[in-house]
């Protein structure tokens, strides 16, 4: 199947949010150290940056190039219901469906994992 051209983790870097704007001084010299991150990001990964990049890997060859992946492909698996995005690092579970699928018609999405890093800083 095409889909297995999908690498079991998809990972976005995103930049994290300080728990503080102020730094905290935690070693035994005084010396500040800035704040640990919250766990939150500047930019959320949305479902659209998914099949972005599931589209992205799919047009290297060029018979999976041809398969629909857009957002409506795309389910993010233990968020609310109606949200659309990954607002905080970690890892979370996707469910992708082939265009024209879905489990009504006794087909499965393909599992994959999404990975939020943090970004590197300057």
């Amino acid at each position: 199947m095409m889909l297995a051209l999908i690498p079991p983790t998809l990972t976005f870097l995103r930049k994290p949010v300080p728990a503080s704007n102020q730094p905290v001084v935690t070693s035994v010299d005084g010396v500040a150290q800035p704040a640990e991150p919250s766990g939150a990001i500047f930019g959320s990964v949305t479902i659209i940056d998914i099949a972005t990049r599931i589209k992205e890997l799919l047009a290297t060859t060029p018979d999976a190039g041809l398969i629909p992946m857009g957002p409506e492909n795309i389910n993010i698996i233990d968020l609310e219901q109606d949200t659309d995005r990954i607002k905080s690092l970690g890892t979370w579970q996707v469910d992708i469906y082939v265009q024209g699928a879905s489990v009504t018609d006794g087909r499965m999405p393909i599992r994959r994992t999404v990975e939020v890093l943090p970004e590197a800083e300057d």
